[in-house]
């Protein structure tokens, strides 16, 4: 039986694009996250991530 697994180079992880794969919307080079790392927001658009969640981010 073959298994399913969500795409880990998508920008959302489900259907309704309240999820984000995080590690496709971050810029900054020192935020290190997992392949299948997601946020969901069902209020915000979820591709903010680091605006809306990372607070300080020193380079």
């Amino acid at each position: 039986m073959p298994c399913d697994f969500p795409d880990p180079h998508a920008i959302f992880a489900n259907e309704y694009k309240t999820s984000v794969f995080i590690k496709n919307v971050i810029k900054a080079p020192n935020i290190l996250v997992g392949d299948f790392s997601y946020y969901d927001d069902a209020l915000n658009d979820p591709r903010d991530f680091e605006k809306n969640c990372v607070l300080v981010n020193h380079p």
